[in-house]
């Protein structure tokens, strides 16, 4: 089974200038888990709603050095509402993962958890064409297992 096989072909991205606010309602309302940010039509970055609460909460370093400010949750509510009114640029995680509609599921699966990668974008000649999730890798290859097992179950069978 190839990529092209399994990838979404209909991939929400925002551009660098893109306010984080924008990125914010298109997770929400396409009910994903993130979205990549393209310049020209390439994949330069990616942001999820895990990079947007990070960007929001103290780091582990902050939480040592100063755990009973960086406890205050009022505070990080402030943080949000400056989060928001930045542009995408200033908060993506730049780079993402990027294979070819024709590689192998398996492989993009083993690269997803060797590098800890939970979307990659499928570039062609022409740019990004699509985008293949962790959840679509594990939904395809247990779906088609499944498929399998109840097909050869009931050829087993016959008729009493």
């Amino acid at each position: 089974m190839l990529v092209r096989d399994i990838m979404t072909t209909k991939v929400v991205t925002v551009g660098l200038d893109t306010p984080v606010e924008e990125v914010a309602r298109l997770i929400a309302e396409k009910k994903i888990s993130g979205v990549f940010v393209t310049k020209g039509g390439h994949p330069v970055g990616q942001i999820s709603h895990a990079d947007l609460l990070r960007h929001t909460h103290p780091t582990p370093a902050e939480l040592y050095e100063d755990y009973v400010h960086n406890g205050d949750y009022e505070e990080i509510e402030h943080r949000i509402a400056d989060l928001v009114g930045m542009p995408t640029e200033q908060v993506m995680r730049p780079g993402a993962m990027m294979i070819s509609p024709d590689t192998p599921v398996m492989k993009v699966s083993a690269m997803m958890l060797v590098r800890d990668v939970h979307r990659a974008a499928v570039v062609d000649d022409t740019g990004l064409c699509g985008v293949v999730s962790r959840g679509d890798v594990f939904y395809h290859l247990i779906r088609a297992e499944v498929l399998k097992k109840r097909r050869a179950g009931t050829r087993g069978k016959t008729a009493a």
